[in-house]
């Protein structure tokens, strides 16, 4: 039987050139889901290509997650388009909210030094405008975090609704 769905897995240029490509595709293909639809240069070099493609996105401004360290999404896109002129993609949101637990984690540990720092990390459990930070006390691994998918329609992405446990 003939592919229902492509999901493609390269880098940013491979990813695109597949994509240009599409009109030689099996007509059979219903669904696209590309790593490097979660960032606006996917759309960006596409144009109507990247309608209903579907990819992982680690922050969207509209997913406005509850924060109770810092401000909320809408404030930090407000400010990062007013200082650099365009869209904060999830990389700035990340790195601005990092600052954000590394200084809640300063505070609590009282110290700059590496182990004191993680340890207040471990305890942890709270949300920045990003999404949950939450360590996991075995393995030290970021697990309060949850990646979005987004599809792209004809008006920029729209954050698909989380299934199944989101715990």
């Amino acid at each position: 039987s003939l592919p229902e769905i492509l999901v493609l897995a390269g880098n940013f240029e491979q990813e695109i050139q597949i994509m240009r490509a599409r009109q030689r595709w099996p007509a059979s293909i219903q669904v696209v889901a590309a790593v490097a639809a979660g960032v606006h240069a996917f759309h960006d070099e596409l144009g109507r290509a990247a309608v209903g493609v579907i990819g992982p996105s680690q922050w969207e401004a509209q997913a406005n997650f509850p924060a109770d360290i810092g401000p909320d999404a809408v404030w930090f896109a407000r400010n990062f388009q007013e200082q650099f002129g365009c869209k904060p993609e999830y990389g700035a949101a990340g790195s601005f909210a990092a600052g954000l637990i590394f200084q809640k984690c300063v505070r609590h540990a009282g110290s700059l030094q590496d182990n004191d720092l993680l340890a207040a990390a471990a305890q942890l459990d709270c949300s920045t405008f990003y999404g949950r930070f939450r360590l996991d006390s075995t393995s030290g691994r970021q697990v309060g975090h949850r990646i979005l998918l987004i599809q792209w329609d004809q008006d920029g992405k729209v954050v698909l609704p989380p299934s199944g446990n989101t715990e």
